[in-house]
């Protein structure tokens, strides 16, 4: 590391505890974006025991961490709240483990692999347009933000899975999701989070939540297994073996892999497409392309790869919605030796955290960055960005496997649901975040339908 490299700006902090009262107080994304205003792209958080976070919101620093030097920055001990509820699997894992599991889920995730899913989305999907029609035609108000959630879990257990997730068990384990998620969530910004063992009300709280989902997950495998013939990733996880070593998922390490499935299939496409209409709302001049687009493409029926090429409007407002509220706003990693980056020294043992939300919007790289405007996303106009300005599924070798799954899932249920109905949210109802790893609204988006 160069002796030129300087140290990093940043509050002070106080003895002991660091910045963690400001955690605490502020909350976490309000206290990034403080340290952002205050001190630039590159800043440092005082944490207990001596640590820091470097809180990086520049392409150029996202780039070194993602792509460049990408082994000197792991997951590591930055995950180590995620994994309180999903275990080790695809996300959390490291090195050989993470490779192996990356090899067997890749087929699923490829072009050809979610081809082979889209017949059962779309059935999905149009069951739940119809099944509007019948309940909410009438323009009485209802969660839609529920509904969404409930649609995806569906997805991801007919596609992924091979069983139906609907019904009280599906509700109950989306309820624990929540919960374990804010109680995660409180964990990170607080000053000592005590170990899970230990009864405080948190932890009661957190045990009970992951008894609810590990109930439901078992049942999830015990359907898949009692089933014939029918081939999802969960029946290539059940059968899948080690090529080096012959050793096959045991009981936690596939109960680990369909939880964080279950997660990110469900949560991140329902949050994408909550955001979405929440935005519409707010961009009525967005509205007539999207319509028109739905009206060629929204109609039921099979599904091919071709017709995502004939929604380019509607693929580009999902990008857009994914760049002012990517579902996970902050991506950290474990600094594994001393680094410099943009001058500044990046000592060993921190935290470097990508501020994602920052990245999307900032104003170097982005035109009037607060504005919603799907036509930045056309592809003449991105095609000069800076490849790390805009990272909704990250970047390099842990790019998240679902992103043309979630893409193509969310690009269909816009088209399907605006061709029958008109979605009326007001635009001027307070919307409050939940408390939670995942950028997502709290205590529902109410919504009213009217038909076209």
């Amino acid at each position: 590391m160069s002796v030129e490299a300087r140290p990093l700006p940043g509050p002070p902090g106080l003895p002991l505890v660091g910045s963690m009262l400001t955690f605490a107080q502020r909350g976490v994304f309000d206290t990034f974006g403080q340290l952002h205003a205050e001190h630039g792209d590159l800043a440092r958080l005082r944490l207990p025991g001596g640590k820091v976070a470097v809180a990086v919101a520049h392409p150029d620093g996202v780039e070194r961490i993602l792509r460049e030097r990408r082994q000197n920055y792991i997951k590591g001990s930055s995950y180590d709240p995620i994994r309180l509820i999903t275990g080790t699997n695809l996300v959390t894992a490291e090195g050989a483990a993470w490779a192996w599991r990356r090899r067997l889920a890749q087929p699923a995730f490829t072009r050809e692999g979610v081809t082979k899913l889209l017949a059962a989305m779309g059935d999905s999907i149009d069951a739940m347009v119809e099944r509007w029609a019948r309940l909410y035609a009438d323009g009485r108000p209802f969660d839609l933000q529920r509904e969404l959630v409930a649609l995806t879990m569906r997805i991801v257990g007919r596609t992924l899975f091979g069983v139906e997730l609907a019904g009280e068990g599906a509700e109950s384990s989306g309820r624990a999701f929540d919960a374990a998620l804010s109680i995660v969530h409180a964990r990170g910004a607080a000053s000592v989070a005590l170990p899970l063992a230990i009864p405080t009300p948190g932890n009661l709280r957190l045990r009970r939540a992951l008894a609810t989902l590990h109930r439901e997950v078992d049942g999830i495998i015990a359907r898949a297994r009692a089933g014939e013939g029918e081939e999802t990733l969960l029946s290539a996880l059940l059968h899948a073996s080690d090529p080096e070593t012959g050793a096959a998922l045991d009981a936690v390490q596939l109960r680990d892999e369909v939880i964080m499935l279950y997660l990110a299939g469900h949560e991140t496409t329902a949050t994408l497409l909550t955001w979405t209409f929440w935005a519409l709302a707010r961009a009525p001049a967005a509205v007539d392309e999207l319509l028109a687009e739905a009206d060629q493409g929204g109609e039921p029926g099979p599904v091919t790869p071709a017709l995502f090429e004939s929604l380019p409007w509607t693929r580009q407002v999902l990008q857009e919605v994914l760049r002012l509220h990517p579902p996970a706003p902050l991506v950290p990693r474990t600094v594994v030796e001393d680094d410099v980056i943009g001058g500044y020294r990046i000592p060993a043992g921190a935290h470097a955290v990508i501020l994602i939300h920052l990245l999307h919007r900032h104003p170097e790289f982005w035109e009037a960055p607060a504005e919603f405007r799907p036509e930045r996303f056309a592809d003449a106009a991105i095609a000069g960005q800076h490849r790390y300005a805009y990272l909704p599924f990250s970047a390099g070798p842990r790019t998240c496997i679902g992103n043309t799954f979630a893409l193509w899932e969310s690009q269909l249920a816009l088209a399907r649901i605006l061709r029958r109905f008109v979605v009326e949210l007001d635009p001027k109802a307070p919307l409050r975040l939940a408390a939670s790893t995942v950028h997502r609204p709290a205590g529902g988006v109410i919504a009213r339908l009217r038909a076209r």
